[in-house]
């Protein structure tokens, strides 16, 4: 792939019109969002100001990882998946939007800057310039992540909101965490996914820590001494009744009770 040093005067106008190109679906519609975090990586790899230097998916876990080299930080449309991106070489001065108003920021390498964005919500860049940098970026599925998390915990965790997302932030757990998981992803060791989905685990605890979100006390609300709620059952009932002539797959009806797979099993046996 060809690598492009780009010079865009600072107003962003050139750039918008090779987003207004390349974000747009096969009809030539304007796309508001990728089906899929591996079509965002696919598109960002034919931006002109980007080039991937390589993509990994992570054992054990729903976990996506991309490295890119930058000239020029660039809007994205929205993707179903949550989004942080870490510099990690280089640095760049931006004003972006992940759906909590605009920031602006100088992000650096060294002082291990890194962003998140809300599943389902676009990065909006007003202001960029241009300067070469280099990202880790990972896509994590945050509702199957989330049923992972309150399956241990036994109890609901909530969205992350606005203290860590749309924001910039720092901190070297999180660095940590990300490399590890990069060099994971290239790993075939023998229990090398338990420990991958050890470190997915441990990312989504470290991000709520640092937005500092309140965890309720009480026992998560699909479950009632061990079983089903009565309630849960019923959206379940119903969701079968509904698709009674077609096929029914785990995953859909785990996330009609909240739940994972693996719990949704475990609990519909009793």
């Amino acid at each position: 792939m060809n690598h492009y040093n780009l010079d865009f005067t600072g107003d962003l106008r050139a750039q918008r019109r090779i987003n207004d190109a390349l974000w747009r679906d096969d009809d030539g519609t304007a796309s508001a969002s990728f089906s899929s975090f591996d079509a965002w990586i696919e598109h960002c790899s034919g931006h002109p100001s980007t080039e991937c230097l390589g993509q990994r998916r992570a054992a054990g876990a729903p976990i996506t990882m991309a490295h890119f080299q930058n000239d020029l930080a660039f809007s994205d449309p929205a993707v179903p998946d949550l989004v942080l991106q870490l510099v990690v070489g280089g640095g760049t001065s931006l004003t972006f939007d992940a759906g909590f108003g605009p920031v602006q920021v100088r992000a650096s390498s060294s002082s291990n800057h890194f962003c998140t964005v809300p599943a389902g919500r676009p990065f909006e860049v007003s202001e960029a310039e241009p300067s070469p940098f280099e990202l880790l970026v990972l896509g994590l599925p945050w509702s199957a992540m989330r049923a992972r998390v309150e399956e241990t915990l036994q109890r609901e965790v909530p969205d992350l909101g606005g203290a860590v997302h749309g924001r910039l932030l720092r901190d070297d757990k999180v660095t940590r965490l990300m490399h590890e998981l990069w060099s994971e992803a290239a790993s075939d060791c023998p229990g090398g996914s338990v420990y991958t989905e050890g470190l997915a685990s441990a990312l989504v605890g470290r991000l709520l820590q640092l937005g500092k979100t309140p965890l309720p006390d009480v026992p998560r609300a699909g479950r009632a001494g061990g079983k089903l709620s009565a309630a849960t059952m019923r959206r379940v009932e119903e969701f079968v009744a509904e698709r009674l002539e077609g096929a029914l797959r785990l995953d859909e009806l785990a996330d009609v009770a909240c739940v994972s797979k693996f719990h949704f099993s475990r609990l519909f046996k009793r």
